[in-house]
């Protein structure tokens, strides 16, 4: 049982979140999620397009590469034995040519490159701090200077949900906060005055038949976040604050689960049938070797997971 003296925005969250999903999570390393998804797939092809686009590669050139790694995606969620491939519409190219056509040509791209210049794309920044030695890490899809001079990072999101809601999240928003701090601490820049998230929605609706309505419904929005050291100083302490906390909680082998988010309202989380059998459990190592021992038989998996690595 390992301690890696690393987090993130999502490490972070999960941690506040749930303890014990932490520590299942990101020490245990146990997932039950799949080695893909339709869903995911579609993102890092949606992300490698605009990361080359706005890198300056010709749009049409930029799409294509992106329809070429959203293919053999696709084809080896096939060759997996994935049926989920074929219920879900985003496994059609003609529809991630339509979307991403449509959002940088109508959408949050097209605002997007209206707005930036001398940008800067998937940089992977590690802050350390000196004293604890612990490291933060993002992965920034965009960091560009503006035509009025100042500094803006936007991350990129595909959703098959509606985007209402999404302006909610920027009030509670941790993420833009957490890259700002990263980015002026690692002196790439001196100053960051504004993120965003430049969202894409994309869905297709299945007929009774089971097959998906040829109509395609787009939506795409960017939601701008003004920055200020006031953020900057949120995010850091925040980060001094998790770290200290998980140091504890891995001295004094503690890491309680936190009932309040398992209920019918916010959905169980993956870890729920192993958390009802080990909420009591000391995690010594005895323990810690019956509890991957009862997981393994439950399917779950070990998967080591790094912002930094590509799946």
């Amino acid at each position: 049982m390992e301690l890696e003296k690393w987090l993130d925005n999502t490490k972070m969250g999960t941690f506040e979140r749930c303890p014990r999903e932490f520590f299942l999570r990101h020490i245990l390393m146990l997932t039950r999620e799949s080695e893909g998804s339709v869903a995911t797939e579609f993102g890092k092809a949606f992300h490698h397009t605009l990361e080359l686009y706005f890198s300056g590669t010709d749009k049409d050139e930029a799409i294509q590469s992106g329809v070429l790694k959203l293919q053999e995606s696709i084809n080896r969620l096939i060759e997996a034995g994935d049926e989920r491939v074929y219920e879900d519409a985003r496994a059609d190219i003609d529809t991630f040519v339509r979307a991403i056509q449509y959002f940088l040509t109508a959408g949050a791209g097209q605002e997007l490159r209206s707005i930036v210049k001398n940008a800067k794309c998937e940089l992977k920044l590690t802050y350390t701090e000196p004293e604890s030695k612990w490291s933060l890490l993002g992965r920034i899809d965009l960091l560009a200077e503006t035509h009025a001079g100042q500094h803006m990072l936007v991350d990129f999101k595909t959703t098959s949900w509606g985007l209402r809601g999404w302006g909610n999240k920027l009030l509670t928003d941790t993420q833009l906060q957490t890259y700002a701090f990263i980015a002026t601490k690692t002196l790439v820049v001196k100053e960051v005055h504004a993120g965003a998230y430049a969202i894409l929605h994309v869905q297709r609706r299945k007929l009774k038949s089971g097959q998906f309505s040829p109509n395609i419904t787009l939506d795409s929005a960017l939601l701008p976040l003004a920055l200020t050291q006031d953020h900057l100083a949120r995010a850091e302490n925040r980060f001094l604050t998790v770290s200290k906390s998980i140091e504890h909680a891995y001295e004094s082998r503690h890491f309680p689960c936190v009932w309040s988010q398992c209920n019918r309202l916010t959905g169980v989380c993956q870890f729920h049938p192993l958390c009802e059998r080990f909420w009591r459990s000391s995690l010594e190592n005895s323990e810690v070797e019956h509890i991957y021992e009862i997981a393994f038989s439950l399917g779950y998996i070990q998967h080591r997971w790094h912002p930094f690595e590509e799946d």
